[in-house]
């Protein structure tokens, strides 16, 4: 059963620490851009933010510029919204959260390639950050949104190392291990890897009756597979 449409990556959230102050969720892939409800896939949003990582420049951005871009963002104008980003960057390059929001803005206008290159630009900032040692978890939601805009781009082996170093930096992050049981399933055909990477997603977030039936699914099709290769009928 190949599945389209609902049956997209989910979204992360990028929080950070106190150190880093950063409060951004990411738009992938679909339609809504309001935060996601429980653990039934997908979902995704940008939030609002205010404050600095720790370590940047003591410029002080007008809260309400950043917060005119994601309203534009989320009421489709999105070439208004590309203009303010771009804009902030370059009076403040060193903020984690206007790369990050701007690479969410180039998924959503359909230029993977782009938004590869902000959400690079935002892991290397969260990495060499004073606070790098206690902000695993920002950097491994980057990663989660890197992977895949990789996979938007068919890359699909560079989009499952991605998803395994946000696993490896967050050993708990949920999203990451139902994303990459996409990957597996749809862009990979490693249904045995899917299947676990789902588990695992259900082991953190609990039961989903969407990814129950997937699962159901999988594990349909990996049987069929054996009794093929056995020579059953």
């Amino acid at each position: 059963m190949k599945r389209t449409g609902q049956w997209t990556e989910r979204a992360a959230g990028v929080r950070s620490a106190a150190a880093i102050c950063l409060l951004i969720s990411v738009v992938i892939g679909c339609a809504s851009v309001r935060p996601p409800s429980g653990s039934a896939p997908p979902g995704s949003s940008i939030k609002k933010s205010s404050g600095a990582p720790a370590g940047s420049s003591a410029k002080a951005v007008s809260p309400a510029s950043y917060q005119q871009g994601i309203a534009y963002f989320e009421q489709g104008q999105f070439e208004a919204a590309q203009r303010i980003f771009e804009s902030l960057i370059l009076s403040h390059p060193e903020r984690i959260e206007f790369h990050n929001a701007l690479g969410v803005l180039f998924r959503r206008r359909g230029m993977p390639d782009k938004a590869v290159s902000e959400y690079t630009m935002a892991i290397s900032l969260a990495e060499s950050s004073p606070a790098a040692s206690s902000n695993r978890t920002v950097a491994s939601e980057l990663y989660n949104n890197l992977a895949i805009a990789h996979r938007e781009s068919g890359k699909f082996k560079t989009a499952e190392e991605a998803y395994r170093k946000a696993i490896t930096l967050n050993p708990n992050f949920a999203t990451a291990y139902y994303n990459l049981g996409v990957l597996y399933d749809l862009y990979l055909n490693q249904p045995l890897d899917a299947v676990q990477c789902f588990r695992e997603f259900e082991r953190l977030a609990g039961r989903n009756q969407t990814v129950d039936v997937w699962i159901a699914d999988l594990e349909q099709r990996i049987a069929r597979r054996t009794g093929d290769a056995s020579g059953l009928p």
